[in-house]
């Protein structure tokens, strides 16, 4: 009966430090510009592996910008549709609208209402980028320059190598302060010929934007995308070597009673910051695996001071 108890009370601890991991969380915000048709929608749905760009609760922010959002997830995407000639949506009034949000976040110090990253996307099956477009990433990172948001240009669409060498060189010949310029697939694409070019690049995007974003919001990103299993891998290696190296400190401490306790609670935070890193919700009956496996690796070090 006194093991059931115990075994309740780890229960809850590592429950409640779940929670805290999620809690702690800084909301990660992307400003996301297209033109209508790039495939905004499949790339947001494709790295962050839930169709949040269809089923998130989205609000105008402006006439130009929708905000979405979902419960339970720590993520804003800014959704802007695509530049017009005319209208509401012309690219001097969708530039104004986006550089009053990024100042706007900036300066209410709250890093959860900051933008941390924009998005532009072209179509690369185009092979070619507009003048105007040219010119509005130009004046978006001239006119945000102080708020240091890292601005990402993502080729969709890339189907054709030819297509993307070619206005990735468009784009880099204009010098344009710009982080990255990343060609991706978001879903299969099938030939007339009845084959089928793979989906790729999103991967590559999911590393790239760990690199690029501010490291308070880089557990956000790694926990919530879907694209890179192995980004969440990395993130669970640095957690146990981390953990490794606290066990090794206490068991060397001259502590006069037993260092089970306090090593447990070290591999409970573990297995919290691994769970809260490869996104898992985990039911409160799944919990008691976690604490088997935990006491399962604490047989030995019951054995330490006693």
């Amino acid at each position: 009966m006194a093991d059931s108890y115990e075994n309740l009370e780890i229960l809850q601890d590592i429950g409640n430090k779940i929670k805290d991991e999620y809690s702690n969380f800084t909301t990660l915000n992307i400003v996301i510009i297209g033109k209508t048709g790039v495939g905004k929608s499949t790339l947001i749905n494709t790295i962050f592996g839930q169709k949040l760009a269809e089923t998130g609760i989205g609000k105008p922010v402006t006439q130009a910008i929708r905000k979405i959002e979902k419960k339970d997830i720590p993520l804003v995407l800014y959704d802007t549709p695509g530049m017009e000639l005319k209208g509401d949506n012309t690219a001097q009034n969708l530039l104004d609208d986006v550089v009053d949000l990024i100042n706007n976040g900036t300066e209410t110090g709250d890093v959860n209402q900051a933008i941390h990253c924009v998005w532009y996307c072209i179509n690369a099956s185009s092979g070619r980028i507009e003048p105007t477009e040219i010119q509005f990433l130009r004046d978006l990172a001239i006119k945000t320059k102080y708020c240091n948001v890292p601005l990402v240009v993502i080729l969709t669409k890339s189907i054709l190598k030819e297509n993307v060498k070619q206005i990735k060189e468009e784009i880099e010949k204009e010098n344009l302060p710009i982080k990255k310029i990343i060609p991706v697939l978001s879903e299969n694409f099938p030939t007339d010929g009845g084959m089928e070019i793979k989906a790729h690049g999103i991967e590559q995007l999911a590393w790239e934007m760990n690199d690029i974003l501010p490291d308070y919001v880089k557990a956000t990103f790694i926990s919530i995308q879907d694209a890179s299993i192995a980004l969440k891998q990395e993130k669970a290696r640095i957690v146990i070597k981390s953990t490794v190296i606290t066990v090794m400190v206490i068991g060397g401490l001259p502590i006069p009673t037993s260092d089970a306790p306090l090593i447990m609670t070290v591999q409970m935070d573990m297995i919290a910051k691994i769970t809260a890193a490869f996104g898992l919700r985990i039911e409160k009956e799944k919990y008691m695996t976690i604490i088997y496996a935990i006491l399962g690796t604490t047989g030995a070090t019951s054995a330490g001071k006693k």
